[in-house]
């Protein structure tokens, strides 16, 4: 019994982990996404300023 306990916790663990890791991946995407946008935008303005 024991062992199916550790099993199943380690388990639920690793899905935990996975879960974070996928979700600071996506962020981490999302974010650099939007820091090139912003940085394109921003570039375009001061471009069409000058």
């Amino acid at each position: 019994m024991a062992t199916d306990c550790t099993k199943d916790y380690e388990f639920k663990f690793v899905k935990y982990v996975y879960l974070c890791v996928l979700l600071t991946l996506t962020c981490y995407k999302f974010i650099v996404c939007a820091t090139n946008q912003l940085t394109l935008f921003y570039g375009l303005i001061l471009i069409n300023h000058q």
